[in-house]
């Protein structure tokens, strides 16, 4: 995905300095429009592309074998697939094991969060209740370190927070 000098950057530093593509699988329209408002707030030209559920999620992922995403957002809750599903879907395929795929779900319940580290989601994210809560939470994903989102963090690490 990146080279090795390039993954001692933070996220903010990435996007801004080359085209830095995003996917969120989301079914809910507002969820996605703030979430986009939101990264875009810190970099304007961050290219957001949405899945509006698993199936598309998956179909675009197999459409685009020459341009895929630097980092997924995936919502749990969705049609036609859900995120569980997905992210299995995900990685079973060896073309997308690199893709750090950021769980981005109202649920926090214990076994949800457990399942999705076992099932090698990078990290797990509640969203958040209203817009600002959702920009802090962009700000903290922004300066996360590139490396360390790769390799996954500690499970205790893997439920990021705003505090």
């Amino acid at each position: 995905m990146q080279d090795s000098n390039e993954n001692k950057y933070q996220l903010s530093q990435i996007a801004e300095s080359r085209q830095f593509n995003i996917i969120l699988a989301d079914d809910d329209d507002d969820d996605f429009d703030f979430f986009k408002e939101a990264m875009q707030s810190f970099i304007p030209a961050l290219a957001i592309s949405r899945a509006y559920d698993g199936a598309n999620l998956i179909k675009i992922l197999e459409q685009s074998p020459g341009s895929l995403p630097d980092l997924i957002f995936l919502d749990l809750n969705m049609p036609c697939r859900n995120g569980f599903e997905s992210l299995s879907v995900i990685r079973k395929n060896e073309k997308w094991l690199n893709i750090p795929v950021i769980i981005y779900s109202t649920s926090a319940f214990p076994d949800q969060i457990d399942t999705t580290y076992k099932l090698g989601a990078n990290l797990y994210i509640q969203k958040p209740d209203d817009y600002n809560e959702i920009k802090q939470i962009v700000k903290k994903i922004l300066s996360l370190n590139l490396h360390d989102l790769i390799c996954r963090p500690e499970k205790e690490d893997y439920f990021l927070t705003l505090k």
